[in-house]
């Protein structure tokens, strides 16, 4: 990359590191039904960690804001997992209580 560019691109990415985990920020770059196997694929591409599937899975359960919406992938090369959206209502009032997840 030409002049700063690398720098500005690698102060995104920690900002962004930083902030995932402050914020539900990934919900954000999700389509709107999402499975798990996809939200976790994108936390550890920002994080740039291996996480553990169960405790991933359990972290996100105990946290209430994911809503099942009765529907499995289609069309995927493994076994298909179930949907979920983000409640965005439930997390704009629970806000002052969010702490964050920590991975």
């Amino acid at each position: 990359m030409a002049f700063d560019h690398k720098l500005i691109v690698d102060e995104c990415h920690t900002w962004l590191q930083k902030r995932i985990q402050e914020h539900p920020l990934g919900f954000n770059l999700l389509p709107e039904k999402f499975s798990l196997r996809e939200l976790q694929n994108l936390y550890e591409a920002i994080l740039g960690v291996s996480l553990d599937r169960r405790n991933f899975r359990k972290k996100f359960a105990s946290m209430d804001l994911l809503i099942d919406i009765n529907e499995m992938e289609q069309d995927v090369p493994h076994r298909p997992g179930k949907l979920y959206k983000f409640n965005f209502e439930k997390y704009a009032k629970s806000k002052r209580k969010w702490v964050g997840i920590d991975f």
